[in-house]
C-alpha cells in the first residue's frame, strides 16, 4: 500500500432559504493500493457526447466505514465509488471498485 487517497462523504444540509443542498466532508486520508482495471466509453446524456470511464480497484485497511455513495480522490483524480467489499481472512481490508469520469 503505497498510494495516498482521500475519501469524501456527501452530507445533506438545508440553506437559509430552506432549499435542500449537500456538501462534501473529508472522511480521511489513507494508504491504499490503487490498480487500474481498464476503461469503457459511454454516451453522456447531459453532454450528449461520448465520454471515457476509467475503472479502478482500491484496497485499504479497514478502519473507517466506506459507503458506495462516498467519493475517492487519488493523484488529482476524483472517483465515484460503485462497491465496497470486505476481503481477507478476517475481513481486515476493503476492496473498493471506483469509476473515474462523468456519470
Amino acid at each position: 500500500m503505497r498510494q495516498r487517497i482521500l475519501i469524501h462523504r456527501h452530507v445533506p444540509d438545508v440553506t437559509r432559504s430552506g432549499s435542500p443542498t449537500e456538501y462534501l466532508i473529508l472522511v480521511g486520508m489513507f494508504w491504499a493500493c490503487v490498480e487500474p482495471l481498464g476503461g469503457t466509453e459511454t454516451t453522456s446524456t447531459a453532454a450528449k457526447q461520448r465520454v471515457a470511464l476509467s475503472r479502478y480497484r482500491v484496497t485499504i485497511r479497514q478502519g473507517v466505514e466506506v459507503f458506495p455513495n462516498d467519493r475517492l480522490s487519488y493523484d488529482g483524480r476524483v472517483m465515484n465509488i460503485s462497491s465496497v467489499v470486505k476481503v481477507g481472512q478476517r475481513s481486515e481490508f476493503y476492496e473498493i471498485l471506483c469509476t473515474e469520469g462523468v456519470q
